[in-house]
């Protein structure tokens, strides 16, 4: 303000310039484009919708075309249609003539047959199951759990139960009732239950031989007994798994606490020892029953072969039946044998142990333990325990011994043949006590070690007291001990030791002194002749080691000093 500048110029009319003039004349032009665009879409927009609205047109004017040409053919297409079905009737017919009808007379047979039993008595099943449950129901209003002295009283299977076993027992029972005729159990079911008889009576139906089949109905069955209340049934099936011997029919309405054989088992491995010895003996009678010791099969055992059936016979009626629980101890590895056992039902576990090792195997139903132990003088090889119920027959040891030696040739048969057995089961010794004998090498090839195991080892079973070895007898071999005890030299050889390894060195062909058996000793016998031919063979078993090669060099010193 100081020097008189006043601002910018004000701008007048007038004073435009040709530049706004052009801005203007464009924006005009930009919008007369976009009025024109938007009209030409309108127009395309009304040309789409007539387009659409002839089409559908055209389509309404041909489906009324077709609709009145169908109306006016509708006469003939009837007649067409009624031909069509009548060659068609034509067709079927023959086809079932020739073919359908075999097939359609085979399907109903396997209907009749087949399908229609099983599902009658799939209808039959739920009714008895629907009525069973009613049955049950109604059952538990009209009677009481029975008590301990109650259970007691049924048998010896309770007799000696304490009051806790009972009680847990008595717990786990469930009732069923059973109509009059309704059969409770068929000869020959798995034995699941225990049944105890409260009300009614109970038919028990044995099977003539002749019936079979659907021909074992009550009318070719033969009522051997009738059970009445308070009465357990079916306990020695449950207990030895055993299916059922007879056939129960409730003769009247019959009311039963039933047990699971899982319950009963349970509380019955709970007892105290002495309850279950009872409980044993209580049951052997019923195996007298169900299985019977034959003569001829006793004189195919290796024990009883050429045996008069005389004899057997007599023998036979001298066996005693004895029942083994699950995981009993019948015999225990080294004590004295007593008696001798023939397995008539059940499967046995025997175990051997020599050393670290354990050789197992499995008795079932017709084989013999035990018979060693009445023979010689040794204690038991083995230790058997039961893996099911065992059912078995007793011979004590006196007895056999009796019929023994009223026979000598038959008692000195009896023991080769026993100690042949024993040679075939004996278990091989270990690798490591073949390299330990001092004749291999340590590094010893294991195609050489398996030629050794298949050809060059001989199990062999001496009785105690009896000789291993005669004083002159020609050394063959070396003696690998894997049982027993023996003296040889003022030196005595047990499990582990190698008899014989001093001869080889020394170059000896004869035994100097005799070997005797201190105890029953189980030897395998390594045969030097056999061995020192497999020698001869280099290369083909890897036997081309230094260390090797110095075992063949001494087995062929040994040899030619032996010759």
């Amino acid at each position: 303000r100081e020097a008189g500048w006043q601002g910018p110029p004000r701008m007048r009319e007038g004073d435009l310039t040709d530049s706004d003039d052009d801005s203007e004349d464009e924006e005009e032009e930009l919008m007369q484009d976009r009025h024109l665009a938007a009209k030409m879409r309108r127009a395309e927009a009304r040309e789409a919708k007539l387009y659409r609205l002839r089409d559908k047109i055209e389509k309404r004017d041909q489906l009324r075309a077709l609709a009145m040409q169908m109306t006016k053919d509708k006469p003939r297409m009837l007649v067409n249609g009624l031909r069509s079905a009548m060659w068609l009737t034509v067709v079927q017919l023959i086809a079932h003539c020739f073919w359908d009808a075999p097939q359609q007379q085979r399907l109903t047979k396997i209907i009749e047959r087949c399908v229609l039993p099983l599902w009658r008595r799939h209808r039959a099943k739920k009714e008895r199951k629907a009525a069973r449950m009613f049955l049950n129901a109604f059952g538990r209003r009209k009677v009481v759990r029975p008590s301990a002295a109650e259970l007691r009283s049924t048998g010896p299977l309770f007799s000696k139960w304490p009051d806790t076993n009972l009680q847990s027992f008595l717990r786990k029972l469930y009732l069923m009732v059973f109509r009059p005729g309704e059969v409770i159990c068929h000869s020959g079911d798995v034995s699941d239950v225990l049944y105890i008889l409260v009300k009614g009576t109970v038919d028990v139906i044995a099977w003539r031989a002749s019936s079979t089949g659907k021909g074992r109905g009550r009318k070719s069955g033969v009522v051997v007994a009738a059970v009445n209340p308070t009465r357990y049934v079916g306990e020695y099936g449950v207990f030895a798994d055993e299916p059922r011997a007879a056939t129960l029919v409730a003769q009247t309405q019959v009311f039963c606490w039933v047990s699971s054989k899982e319950a009963f088992r349970f509380e019955l491995n709970r007892l105290p020892k002495v309850a279950r010895t009872d409980i044993t003996k209580s049951l052997e009678a019923n195996m007298t029953k169900i299985y019977k010791v034959r003569p001829v099969l006793l004189a195919s055992t290796p024990l009883f072969l050429n045996w008069d059936l005389k004899v057997l016979e007599d023998l036979v009626t001298k066996l005693e039946p004895f029942v083994f629980a699950e995981k009993q101890v019948m015999v225990k590895q080294g004590d004295l044998g007593t008696c001798l056992f023939i397995i008539a039902r059940g499967k046995c576990e025997s175990v051997i142990r020599t050393g670290t090792e354990e050789h197992r195997t499995f008795l079932t139903s017709g084989e013999q333990l035990g018979q060693r132990g009445c023979l010689f003088v040794e204690p038991q090889h083995a230790t058997v325990r039961t893996v099911t119920t065992v059912q078995a027959w007793r011979l004590q040891k006196s007895v056999l011994m009796d019929y023994m030696l009223q026979r000598p040739d038959w008692f000195l048969a009896a023991k080769q043949r026993l100690n042949r057995e024993l040679e075939k089961s004996l278990p091989k010794p270990s690798i490591q006590h073949i390299m330990n004998c001092g004749l291999f090498p340590q590094e010893l090839s294991q195609r050489l070690g398996e030629r050794i195991y298949e050809t060059c080892l001989q199990p062999r079973v001496v009785e105690g007291t009896a000789p291993l070895i005669m004083v002159g007898e020609e050394f063959r071999g070396l003696y690998l001990i894997i049982g027993g005890t023996c003296t040889f030299e003022g030196k005595q050889y047990g499990a582990g030791d190698t008899l014989g390894m001093e001869q080889v060195n020394r170059h000896e062909a004869f035994w100097r002194e005799s070997v005797l058996a201190n105890t029953r000793l189980d030897v395998w016998f390594l045969n030097l002749n056999t061995l020192h031919g497999i020698m001869q063979k280099p290369g083909k078993l890897g036997l081309n080691n230094p260390q090797v090669l110095k075992l063949q060099q001494v087995l062929n010193e040994w040899k030619e000093n032996a010759r």
